[in-house]
């Protein structure tokens, strides 16, 4: 289970990395044909997919959506993915010192 949520854990944070580096690729081939940057937004991201854009009531928390939708997509992919990896990291090591417990009360 350790290793497996150890292998997770860098899966997630290469993933994040990984995806940037591919729209950043394909930014530049777009640049390069066009002669304009492109920029990839999250919202471009919910437009390619086919998926609404998010509405809230609370309005403090619109602000911080609106403000999510307008980032780069290769930045938030790098920051999504480096949570992951931080959380997946941390239950990694919670379950692998609750494993040394038990071996130590055998």
């Amino acid at each position: 289970m350790i290793k497996f949520l150890d292998s997770l854990s860098f899966a997630c944070g290469a993933a994040g990395f990984l995806t940037a580096a591919v729209i950043l690729f394909f930014q530049i081939v777009q640049w390069l044909k066009l002669g304009a940057w492109i920029p990839a937004t999250v919202w471009d991201a919910f437009v390619h997919f086919g998926w609404d854009y998010p509405f809230v009531t609370w309005l403090g928390v619109q602000k911080v959506i609106d403000f999510i939708m307008e980032s780069s997509l290769g930045i938030t992919s790098i920051i999504i993915g480096v949570i992951a990896a931080f959380f997946l990291n941390k239950l990694a090591r919670e379950a692998e010192s609750e494993d040394a417990g038990k071996r130590l009360n055998q």
